[in-house]
């Protein structure tokens, strides 16, 4: 299991084959390892923040629930993203890039409003 979904990848970059399955599956991991880090990036410094939650992208798990959709979609964007730029579509690679840096977006700012209301982390 991992983060992004590679189904969502063939349909976003209207894939119907199975030629280009290695290189989803490589660029999935390098997304998902990216992601994470930045997320814990901007976590980290956050000062009411009681405990960063544990997100495991072998697993497809965050605090041992599955992941929050929004880190998926931010995983998955960002292979599309990747696939896009490597078939020479930058602008769609750049859409793609930031519909992913919105959604990271979106999972910090879910885990410090749960933090200052409930004092932790919540999926």
């Amino acid at each position: 299991m991992t983060l992004f979904e590679s189904t969502k990848v063939k349909e976003r970059c209207k894939i119907t084959d199975t030629a280009d399955d290695t290189l989803i599956t490589n660029l999935g991991a390098g997304a998902d390892a990216e992601v994470v880090n930045q997320v814990y990036k901007v976590l980290k410094d956050i000062p009411n923040l009681k405990t960063l939650p544990i997100i495991d992208v072998s697993a497809g798990t965050v605090n041992g629930s599955a992941a929050d959709q929004s880190l998926k979609d931010a995983c998955t964007n960002r292979v599309v993203s990747a696939y896009k730029a490597i078939n020479s579509d930058p602008d769609m690679a750049k859409f793609w890039l930031k519909k992913s840096d919105d959604e990271i977006k979106l999972f910090i700012d879910k885990q410090t409003v749960d933090s200052g209301i409930y004092g932790i982390v919540i999926d």
